[in-house]
């Protein structure tokens, strides 16, 4: 009688502890995860163009307007198209400047006093210096309602630095553009290729918003895309954007799951963890409801000893 209820107790008291316990309790693999060094901010290198002939130049005007720099310098063996944003456009101390003789001419006021430095590049090609034109021959200008509008604004650069465009004829100076007076615009009536005086007045980067407008005969607004050209003025500027540890642009880090070595893939696992070993969810599991059963046995055992003993009295007769 006790032996027969001591024994269905413990079949029952095993089988509830049973179903606590996981399908699978096996304990997965040791794994290592080893802490990553953070990753610095680099960016990708931009050529830099020093010297020869560069446009800013329009494309299309039938349905819509692009922009591009004409490269004639070979700095990239092939390149003749290319990006505003994709080089720096380098001035050296060569075209360095100080106000005087013909450029004390009141016309010349927004550089500075008599004496003040400023950066100069003739519309005459200098080979020790970059020769930076605009250009609209490959606008269609049939279907083009008056002009085709440069657009040139300063997004960033030193203090005080402003941009001036200027033709200079028997003494006289024509302005163009000029970002000291909000003069930020040129109208370009036909297609053309102009090169011109530029000036800077401070040494330091320049960021250059640059695009192009243009109004159609059926009274379409024409906007090219607005792209970024930056100019580096003096020598120290140069220097600054040929040296690759002043790069602050973010190189794009992997996603998680790219097979890249930074770290673990799982999404909300840290990539700076201590080095050491972890055991699996399914294992944790395992070892809790071991320790659940072996509970359940240890108290039925305690409950039930009278009983144990008298049965086992009666196997060995004693």
């Amino acid at each position: 009688m006790h032996s027969s209820a001591w024994g269905r107790s413990a079949i029952a008291a095993i089988a509830a502890a049973s179903l606590l316990a996981p399908a699978t309790a096996t304990a997965e693999p040791t794994t290592f995860v080893t802490a990553q060094p953070a990753k610095t901010g680099t960016c990708a290198n931009r050529p830099i163009i020093e010297r020869g002939h560069v446009d800013i130049a329009a494309t299309g005007g039938k349905t819509d307007l692009g922009i591009v720099l004409k490269d004639d310098t070979n700095t990239t063996p092939g390149v003749k198209e290319r990006r505003l944003d994709s080089v720096i456009l380098g001035v050296s101390d060569t075209a360095k400047k100080t106000r005087k003789d013909v450029f004390t001419n009141p016309f010349f006021n927004f550089v500075g006093l008599a004496g003040a430095p400023f950066y100069f590049l003739p519309k005459v090609e200098d080979k020790a210096l970059l020769w930076p034109g605009y250009n609209t021959e490959k606008v269609d200008f049939a279907d083009i309602d008056g002009p085709v509008t440069l657009h040139i604004d300063i997004a960033g650069g030193p203090k005080n630095g402003h941009v001036a465009m200027f033709h200079d004829e028997f003494g006289k100076f024509t302005p163009l553009l000029n970002t000291a007076t909000r003069d930020t615009t040129i109208d370009i009536d036909d297609p053309t290729h102009v090169h011109t005086n530029w000036i800077f007045t401070q040494p330091g980067t320049y960021a250059l918003n640059v695009w192009y407008t243009a109004r159609t005969k059926t009274g379409k607004d024409l906007t090219s895309e607005v792209q970024k050209a930056t100019f580096a003025i003096g020598n120290d500027a140069v220097a600054t954007a040929k040296d690759t540890s002043n790069c602050t642009t973010p190189t794009p880090q992997p996603n998680p799951g790219d097979d890249h070595g930074t770290g673990p893939s799982t999404p909300g696992q840290s990539g700076d963890q201590s080095s050491g070993s972890s055991l699996g969810a399914g294992a944790t599991a395992g070892i809790a409801a071991a320790a659940v059963i072996g509970a359940g046995l240890l108290a039925l055992l305690a409950a039930n000893i009278p009983a144990i003993t008298g049965w086992l009295s009666n196997l060995t007769g004693r």
